[in-house]
């Protein structure tokens, strides 16, 4: 994924779901948000953005691979 496809992406899911953490419920920014994968690709899961929520970058390191 390019840098331009993930701002794309990060601002599509803020439209969808606003700038907040899907973890922690903190307020983001699309500078701070980060794409976090709730079924990790590494599991099968996709870039789909049924899959991608938003996170705060303390949550989605502590998640790392961890399935939801």
């Amino acid at each position: 994924m390019t840098t331009k496809q993930r701002a794309k992406i990060r601002r599509r899911l803020a439209e969808r779901d606003g700038l907040i953490c899907h973890w922690c419920h903190r307020p983001l920014t699309l500078t701070t948000a980060t794409i976090e994968h709730l079924r990790n690709r590494s599991d099968g899961g996709s870039n789909a953005l049924q899959n991608l929520r938003l996170a705060c970058a303390p949550c989605n390191n502590e998640r790392e691979h961890r399935a939801k």
